[in-house]
């Protein structure tokens, strides 16, 4: 698991630096301070020779056709400081440690040569510097390294180039915008083999009584989740509410990333307030039995004060709040250990 993490110049992130993970990590604070960014840098960093990561946290955020590279890139340095490196560092509870280093270098072209003319030569050379490319450096404390690079063609298409050494920690970003119904359906089928989707099913009832069974159906080119409800044919699972089909989707990525990392944008989106505590109990049962590590974010006090009273009723030391907050050094973070939180919710003083 993921013990502590240091940011330099990535997104709104000058400097920042936090330890003391648990297995599951809950981060607060105000729109814009930084909650999904800190996810980004987590991602990244478990994918550090996957250059593909990049422009899918564009994605995740609803950017999807920018074809100029400092647009694609530039606004993962702080302020767009692109003359600046960016670098994510994390340390592991087996004593490890990895820092991916982000540039965006020129690239350099050959200058053209004009054929022999009586046209004065200065007229006829040509110089491109070049479109910029992300460049991503890897190395971790055993001494490995690696990089990879990417470029965005003329036309729009960008362009991967991976060394030979690839770096991965089981991770899983689930997107507030961004669903995927076929990795859904990848992971049910996966667990499906392991006999495990029983205790998805019984995590996803309480939101959905009614809900007997799920299971994986071809549409077309496509695979989806059907759920049986008990009306004599399987529906598909989105049409039982975005609520439900979140609290699978989680569910699922946390039964699959084994000893990995799951990053939860937004957790409480689409869930009724009511339903919070058995949603986290459900989730860090989960994580538990899969040894998977939880980072989510949310600004709901609900979301909060559920997550400490299920984690209270367990007496389970593995969960910690964070709240992000902006001041003129920076973003720095207000961690709350089970005390603090607790006498917080009593006393109804404000943790977001």
């Amino acid at each position: 698991m993921i013990k502590a993490i240091s940011i330099t110049n990535f997104r709104g992130f000058r400097h920042f630096e936090l330890d003391q993970f648990p297995r599951v990590n809950l981060i607060t604070g105000l729109n814009g301070v930084g909650k999904t960014a800190l996810l980004e840098a987590i991602f990244l960093l478990l994918g550090p020779s996957n250059p593909v990561l990049s422009v899918r946290l564009n994605a995740f955020r609803g950017l999807t056709t920018m074809a100029d590279p400092e647009e694609v890139w530039g606004w993962l340095f702080h302020n767009r400081q692109i003359e600046s490196k960016a670098e994510l560092r994390s340390d592991w509870s087996d004593g490890s440690t990895q820092v991916l280093t982000l540039s965006l270098a020129s690239n350099v072209t050959v200058p053209v040569n004009p054929p022999e003319s009586t046209a004065s030569p200065q007229a006829m050379l040509t110089s491109e510097t070049g479109r910029r490319a992300l460049q991503l450096n890897f190395t971790d404390s055993h001494g490995k390294t690696g990089s990879a690079r990417g470029t965005v063609e003329p036309d729009g298409t960008v362009q991967f180039v991976a060394g030979s050494e690839t770096f991965a920690v089981p991770g899983i970003f689930l997107a507030t915008q961004a669903r995927s119904v076929r990795e859904d359906a990848e992971r049910f089928s996966y667990l499906e083999d392991l006999r495990r989707t029983d205790e998805v099913v019984a995590a996803a009832s309480m939101l959905e009584p009614r809900l007997k069974r799920l299971s994986v159906a071809a549409v077309g080119q496509q695979s989806i989740l059907r759920a049986d409800i008990g009306l004599g044919r399987l529906i598909p699972l989105p049409l039982l509410g975005a609520g439900l089909t979140r609290l699978v989707s989680a569910l699922l990525a946390v039964a699959y990333a084994r000893s990995g990392v799951v990053l939860i944008d937004e957790i409480d989106n689409g869930l009724h307030h009511a339903r919070m505590v058995d949603v986290w109990r459900s989730l860090a049962a989960m994580a538990r039995k899969s040894d998977a590590q939880l980072f989510a974010t949310t600004h709901s006090w609900e979301c909060i004060r559920a997550a400490h009273e299920a984690f209270e009723r367990e007496g389970a030391e593995d969960f910690r709040l964070v709240r992000l907050d902006r001041g003129d050094d920076g973003v720095r973070p207000v961690p709350f250990d089970r005390d603090m939180l607790d006498t917080a919710i009593r006393a109804e003083l404000e943790v977001r």
